[in-house]
């Protein structure tokens, strides 16, 4: 039974691998002997690259074709083998989770990399203190790098972070060191550095909060939260990053969900992600109970699972929604069809908020959790841009490539959307008013970016 199917599954593998090459352009087959071109990898990619991609292509295909089978197994079992169901659920996880670190490792192949820009100047830096809100448990460190970990607390922490700028920064950049997460050795000259972690008492926080606030430029809170694959460190200087290129004239925040900040933590992360549901709507009605007077939300990927269900079961219960003004969904990584019939209808209750998503063609990482989940993603637009009642559609396909993260961090790495997310939130733009082109015909009409 097992020689069997394995003898299916390789066959089955090598068709899959050379219809992926010939029609979807995903998967390029290179052939023993073929020139390949030399590639320019990051350090994550460099032990990666030593083995051929043919290996990792045959791999991806033979991974999705045992999937494919196990699928069919499962569902020809009857209901009283409970047990054998129980190890083949374990099982089709399994696989699922090969198929994500597979498929993240042939990108590593790409080779539209582009370098690093070189960091300009040598002098001085600049200073954002950012707010938080957490459900991850301390770990009971003091270093800044380490203070949270990736356990599930009970309920909210709060405190703000200082990250340092140095000023010579490039927009869409996270100047940091190779080696970054050894936090102490990075140069406030030349990269971000945490500076403090200040964990608060909640009435401590929000009252510091409620007083910078009232010194403010704008009355305003830009609520970062994040997605997949990213620690608290991470968090805070990718919310440092995006007030200070979005001169954002309000205070900036992020919410923090317990994620394990590995490529292989993906089905961990989607369970924590569900746990912060409660936390993170009882944050957003927290928020509305200060004296903001607007409050713009930006979810990043996994994390705009968490955001929506809050957000809508604020609506349900009937707490009030009226201060948020944007919800920015980048890179959503959402079961489409689930989006549609359930969520975004109830999303339509924050009546005051302009709702936006975006979306790209060349999101890996959003192919991957497709492929693993077998449904689209809000995100991703191969096959065609999705569009959703009471949502505008930005696909940004042209403008997110494969550069770094996997297509999968253009919200904070191009200028252009980064722009567009300015105009929206700093200068209360609409959509006509921006740099962007109407595609499609009614319904299903979206934007792209210029």
């Amino acid at each position: 039974m097992i020689r069997r199917f394995d003898i299916l599954a390789e066959c089955t593998a090598r068709a899959l691998l050379m219809l992926l090459a010939a029609t979807c352009g995903l998967l390029s087959v290179v052939l023993p002997g073929e020139a390949q071109t030399a590639l320019k990898v990051s350090e994550p990619c460099q032990p990666v690259v030593t083995t051929p991609k043919t290996a990792y292509e045959v791999k991806l295909a033979t991974l999705t074709a045992q999937l494919a089978q196990k699928k069919l197994e499962y569902e020809r079992m009857g209901s009283d083998n409970a047990e054998l169901k129980r190890r083949a659920i374990e099982e089709i996880n399994t696989l699922k989770g090969d198929i994500v670190d597979v498929s993240f490792d042939l990108d590593c192949f790409r080779t539209e990399w582009t370098s690093e820009p070189p960091l300009r100047g040598d002098g001085q830096w600049l200073e954002i203190t950012t707010f938080y809100a957490t459900n991850r448990a301390p770990v009971g460190a003091s270093e800044p790098g380490i203070y949270y970990g990736s356990g599930v607390a009970s309920g909210l922490s709060f405190g703000r972070v200082a990250v340092t700028i140095p000023t010579q920064h490039t927009l869409g950049e996270l100047e940091l060191p190779a080696g970054w997460k050894f936090w102490s050795s990075a140069d406030p000259n030349k990269h971000f550095t945490i500076k403090a972690v200040a964990p608060l008492a909640a009435e401590k926080a929000l009252e510091e909060l409620r007083a910078v606030l009232g010194k403010a430029q704008s009355n305003s809170i830009l609520l970062f939260v994040h997605g997949y694959r990213v620690t608290f460190i991470e968090a805070a200087l990718r919310t440092a990053q995006l007030a200070n290129d979005l001169r954002f004239p309000g205070v900036a925040m992020f919410y923090s969900w317990p994620s394990v900040g590995t490529v292989k933590s993906y089905f961990h992360d989607e369970e924590a992600v569900e746990l912060s549901v409660r936390s993170l709507s009882a944050l957003l009605a927290t928020l509305t109970a200060q004296p903001a007077a607007e409050i713009y939300i930006l979810a990043h990927s996994m994390g705009s699972r968490a955001t929506t269900k809050a957000l809508a079961d604020l609506v349900q219960s009937g707490k009030s929604t009226d201060k948020f003004r944007e919800l920015l969904l980048a890179a959503p990584d959402i079961n489409a069809d689930l989006f549609r019939t359930e969520i975004a209808p109830r999303l339509l209750g924050v009546a005051q908020a302009r709702r936006t998503i975006y979306a790209s063609s060349g999101d890996l990482a959003l192919r991957a959790s497709a492929g693993a989940h077998d449904f689209h993603r809000v995100g991703e637009t191969a096959g065609g841009v999705q569009v959703f009642t009471g949502f505008d559609t930005i696909d940004v396909s042209t403008m997110a490539p494969m550069r770094r993260a996997w297509g999968h961090s253009y919200v904070f790495d191009n200028i252009k959307i980064l722009a567009d997310i300015e105009d929206s939130v700093v200068w209360q733009r609409s959509f006509s008013e921006r740099s962007l082109d109407r595609k499609g015909v009614a319904p299903n009409q979206y934007w792209s970016i210029r």
